[in-house]
């Protein structure tokens, strides 16, 4: 049982007007419940969080390959890796906000995107036209921005900081890992067995996630968590970086606008590298 009380504060803010704010007291009674992840629930959750950077790159490799089968041009076959990063760039804020609402939360939303992720990824795998290959790969984008969850999981399960920051760390290891070994694990699949069986390899995996989700992954999103906290969030960063015009918000500006424009070069390189490779 849980007792609610509100409390009134007043705040006084440098123009001098003063703003009431209405502060929920929430006392629970008794002991908090921890949720405890079992090392096969974590194994689970890192295999979510790399599905999007593996998926991308282990297809790069065999970019050639599907533009002469699909008689595409050069520019729509790079149009495919594109599609992919925008959609799960844009999907990214969405999935953020659905994980925190009580509709669906952490577990429903995981499971959402990757349900998107396996059509996506078997659409690709019978793609007869880059058109419908393009089609795909924004839906298999859309699913692959789940991993984007898998930090909030973290923060949600786990109460110490340092446990927090040593599997947050751990997660931003891995990511870089399998950026590194996907193209070689799927120019090995596209080499030996064509470009489509690597999408049916990836259908195959993301089908046991989405069981793993379902079967063993338990909810973590607290019952507190205000479901607006993201999508408002994210709006607020955003004017304050736009409109406020002091040293410090503009440095942040220009440190976001650096590290924007340098992926884009890394990700206009990687949808033209097997292209200039075989030429």
């Amino acid at each position: 049982m849980a007792s609610v009380g509100v409390s009134s504060t007043t705040l006084d803010y440098e123009d001098g007007t003063e703003y009431v704010a209405l502060t929920e007291e929430i006392e629970e009674e008794g002991k908090k419940k921890e949720i405890v992840f079992a090392w096969y629930i974590w194994a689970l959750v890192v295999c979510i969080d790399i599905i999007g950077p593996f998926s991308s790159d282990s297809y790069i490799p065999s970019l050639s390959r599907m533009r002469k089968e699909l008689g595409a041009s050069e520019e729509m076959a790079a149009l495919t890796l594109q599609a992919n990063w925008l959609a799960k760039g844009l999907a990214t804020v969405i999935v953020g906000g659905a994980s925190d609402g009580e509709f669906l939360g952490r577990r429903g939303t995981i499971t959402v995107a990757l349900f998107l992720y396996v059509v996506g990824t078997a659409g690709c795998s019978i793609a007869q036209d880059v058109k419908i290959l393009i089609f795909f790969r924004v839906i298999q984008g859309i699913g692959e921005s789940c991993t984007v969850v898998c930090s909030a999981i973290a923060r949600d399960v786990l109460t110490d900081v340092a446990e927090r920051v040593r599997i947050m760390a751990l997660l931003g290891v891995l990511r870089p890992i399998a950026i590194v070994i996907a193209p070689t694990v799927g120019g090995l699949l596209g080499t030996a067995f064509g470009w489509r069986n690597v999408f049916r390899a990836l259908t195959f995996w993301g089908t046991s996630l989405l069981l793993g989700t379902r079967l063993i992954l338990p909810e973590t999103r607290p019952i507190n968590t205000n479901s607006n906290s993201a999508l408002s969030g994210f709006g607020q960063v955003l004017r304050r970086l736009v409109t406020k015009r002091d040293r410090d918000h503009r440095l942040a500006l220009a440190s976001i606008l650096v590290i924007a424009f340098g992926f884009a070069g890394v990700m206009s390189f990687l949808s033209v590298i097997s292209i200039l490779f075989e030429e």
